[in-house]
């Protein structure tokens, strides 16, 4: 039986350090955000499509383009990632001059912005309007 345990002890500690187990680092909850350096305007936005999932808030093209003007941009190790966010709601595809993006809204503020190179990072929008 002791025999047993010890090689199962080292069955894991190989397996963990071998990167097999989930190591600490793999349970950050979003790896591979970065952080925006520059949010387009919303006079740059060209085109725009907004795809409203959550049939009770409807976002129109005028509220979009005052959330973002008014978007926080937030550092990929913040704490407010680490918060409860609810389920999106929104997604949103606009063109500018400097490529296609994509937004995916949740119910409790927070936003991942996809950019034109592939990279994504998130936002903080005020849903309340204050």
């Amino acid at each position: 039986m002791k025999i047993k345990y010890q090689l199962k002890i080292i069955i894991i500690t190989i397996l963990f350090m071998s990167n097999y187990l989930y190591s600490q680092k793999s349970f950050e909850i979003y790896s591979n955000l970065i952080f925006i350096e520059k949010l387009p305007m919303p006079y740059e936005i060209v085109t725009l499509k907004i795809n409203n999932i959550y049939s009770k808030k409807n976002l129109s093209k005028l509220e979009f383009l005052i959330l973002l003007s008014k978007a926080k941009r937030i550092q990929p190790k913040d704490e407010k990632l680490r918060s409860w966010h609810y389920s999106s709601w929104c997604n949103i595809q606009f063109l500018t001059i400097f490529g296609s993006y994509e937004l995916k809204l949740y119910l409790g503020g927070l936003g991942f912005l996809t950019l034109p190179d592939g990279k994504t990072g998130a936002l903080l929008f005020d849903l309340n309007g204050k």
